[in-house]
């Protein structure tokens, strides 16, 4: 074995093409679709379920998150500890994730016991019997949860961006309060399992050393423990997708004239805002030129806000801008928490340096810098089995698939000064910014 020559540095390769693996597509329990991606050296099999749900497709405020929180334990034949116990047993872990659109659903399980195992999970997921006793706990708790995070003034800033963009009419642009918790009952939850819970809002991403025949086994044994009436719930399905489309981000959804929105706190030390605006959606033709935009302008501890509003000015401690992507448009926002008598000036400082990429081309070493920051998260985003399986669940959100990750080093690599300069014009524009400040505008 050769000793390694540490007194000199490593050759730095320029990240041009990335090649990821295909993953393996199957069908199981009814043909709900699934993405196998191997890895003979994980015992530990990962998976994803991800649902079409969330307070997008609510009729009722919350009861996409008051649903799918308390499957876990609404097994018909197990009792909430029950179900603890067997997953404890098994070496199985459980962990729920409520997005506006989707709900993620997250087993991790040794390959031992994979077949034992699934039938269960699957039909806790797919037939459960809610419990009085569990949605009470939940109903406590969550208020318990909403009272502490009320007091957060970020917190209640997301909770206003919301508002704003989405229709006040509606379930997802309506502020969360406990009466909106108190007032969830076991029939409403029942019937909004059946009307998300339905073979065509399912898909199932796998990674870890499965073969064929366990695929097949697997099927088997789901299909002979629980066989859900997904067909039967698909019209009800379909009604609550056509209501959706109708309620925000849909095309003939008219944007939204920008506001000012101040919920004031006397005794206030620091004060939290967001500026936000209606943005394309993930399937644009520009998106992937915005994303580097958005990490130049503020998505890395490296970007102008930063560099700007916190290290030059000291308004904060932290500047971040970020797009919530859905399937027709996105929210853009920047947030930030700052000393409450530089509230005006920060947001001000942040309309400044938008003005200043409309004049002024960026550098080719800021651009440079942006460039390898992202191509960097780009490969830890799929440096392994189990991290590219969630960057492709996430891809496949938008129908897309692995080639997307080379369409992303491609438009990393080619993009110009001139093109940022050009989309910051088109749609970092102060005017078309809503904002929201919790604390004191001052």
């Amino acid at each position: 074995m050769n000793d390694l020559e540490r007194s000199i540095p490593p050759q730095i390769h320029d990240i041009t093409s990335c090649e990821l693996q295909v993953p393996l597509l199957y069908s199981i329990a009814n043909k709900i679709p699934v993405a196998l991606f191997k890895n003979p050296n994980l015992e530990l099999i990962h998976l994803l379920v991800k649902i079409k749900a969330g307070a997008l497709y609510e009729e009722i405020k919350y009861s996409s998150n008051a649903t799918y929180q308390l499957l876990k334990e609404s097994n018909p034949d197990f009792s909430a500890n029950d179900m603890d116990d067997f997953l404890s047993f098994h070496g199985t872990s459980w962990k729920t994730y409520i997005n506006t659109q989707y709900i993620t659903i997250r087993w991790i399980i040794p390959k031992k016991h994979l077949a034992k195992v699934m039938p269960i999970l699957w039909k806790t997921i797919s037939e459960p019997v809610f419990k009085s006793d569990c949605l009470q706990r939940f109903k406590e708790s969550r208020i318990k949860d909403l009272e502490y995070n009320s007091a957060k003034f970020n917190y209640r800033a997301t909770q206003l961006m919301f508002s704003e963009m989405f229709p006040k009419d509606t379930p997802i642009g309506t502020v969360l309060t406990k009466e909106h918790i108190e007032v969830i009952t076991i029939e409403q939850l029942q019937k909004y399992h059946h009307q998300t819970f339905t073979k065509d809002n399912i898909r199932v991403f796998i990674t870890g050393n499965i073969d064929d025949v366990m695929m097949r086994r697997l099927d088997d044994e789901m299909m002979h423990n629980s066989s859900p009436n997904l067909e039967g719930r698909q019209q009800q399905a379909e009604e609550v997708a056509k209501r959706s489309d109708t309620l925000a981000f849909s095309p003939f959804y008219p944007l939204l004239s920008p506001r000012t929105i101040i919920e004031t706190r006397e005794n206030a030390l620091q004060s939290s805002f967001i500026l936000c605006k209606q943005n394309i959606g993930y399937n644009h033709p520009d998106r992937r030129n915005f994303e580097i935009l958005s990490v130049l302008f503020g998505g890395y501890f490296g970007s102008r806000l930063m560099k700007k509003i916190r290290e030059e000015k000291g308004y904060t401690y932290g500047i971040f801008c970020g797009n919530l992507f859905y399937e027709n448009t996105s929210i853009f926002f920047i947030e930030a928490d700052v000393k409450v008598e530089k509230t005006k000036a920060a947001i001000k400082a942040c309309f400044k340096e938008m003005k200043l990429l409309h004049k002024d081309l960026v550098s080719d070493e800021e651009l440079t810098l942006a460039k390898s920051y992202m191509l960097g998260e780009l490969l830890r985003d799929v440096d392994s089995s189990v991290s590219y399986q969630k960057k492709y669940a996430y891809w496949n959100d938008f129908h897309l698939d692995e080639r997307e990750m080379q369409e992303m080093v491609d438009s990393i690599n080619n993009i110009t000064p001139q093109t940022i300069q050009k989309l910051a014009k088109q749609y970092h524009v102060p005017e078309m910014f809503s904002k929201i400040v919790v604390g004191k505008m001052v």
